[in-house]
């Protein structure tokens, strides 16, 4: 009889403890794209960035505390973490991972007004979509890539599109000349 109360009470507190835990994320982002991007910080001691990595100027998002997301790339975080978090983080890497696998946030009011861009809310219809629906409804295929052409959709639209190919790992960069998005599973 003793030992049946000693199982509950262990199992009790196993229920407890993994109860309390916090959740984590389910985004996995690959590591090795998030390392390539905190690489800026090792040449940059004077805050003078001598070569950037690809992976830096590629879009990335991230959660604001008010709820909204914010689309941005590796060099303007790595702004963010300079002015506001360095203390706090010993390496831009430890700072980046869990901001890109959205398991922490900015403060809003650390994002800078000269932004180069949007801060915008997700769109519940479109973030539940499947990829092949996205695929069919707002993508082009071209070869091993596919472009996004923005064109008239409202902000919001557009950019839940991208953020929820951002959380499957596709990498996205945005053509000039094209005046579209480029969009290409990480391999």
């Amino acid at each position: 009889m003793n030992f049946l109360k000693f199982d509950i009470n262990i199992l009790l507190v196993f229920i407890i403890l993994t109860s309390c835990s916090k959740p984590k994320s389910n985004v996995q982002i690959n590591d090795t794209f998030i390392r390539e991007i905190s690489e800026i910080d090792r040449q940059n001691n004077s805050n003078i960035i001598s070569t950037t990595s690809s992976a830096a100027i590629q879009l990335v998002f991230v959660k604001l505390n008010n709820g909204n997301i914010y689309a941005t790339n590796g060099l303007e975080l790595h702004n963010i973490y300079v002015d506001n978090y360095k203390k706090e983080y010993n390496t831009y890497y430890s700072f980046l991972k869990p901001l890109l696998c959205q398991e922490s946030v900015l403060k809003s009011g650390q994002i800078s007004n000269q932004r180069k861009y949007p801060i915008f809310q997700i769109d519940d219809n479109i973030i539940k979509n499947s990829f092949s629906d996205l695929e069919k409804k707002y993508l082009e295929k071209h070869k091993d890539i596919f472009l996004f052409y923005p064109g008239d959709y409202p902000l919001n639209i557009r950019y839940t599109i991208l953020y929820k190919l951002y959380l499957s790992n596709f990498h996205i960069t945005f053509d000039d000349y094209s005046g579209s998005f480029r969009i290409a599973k990480n391999r």
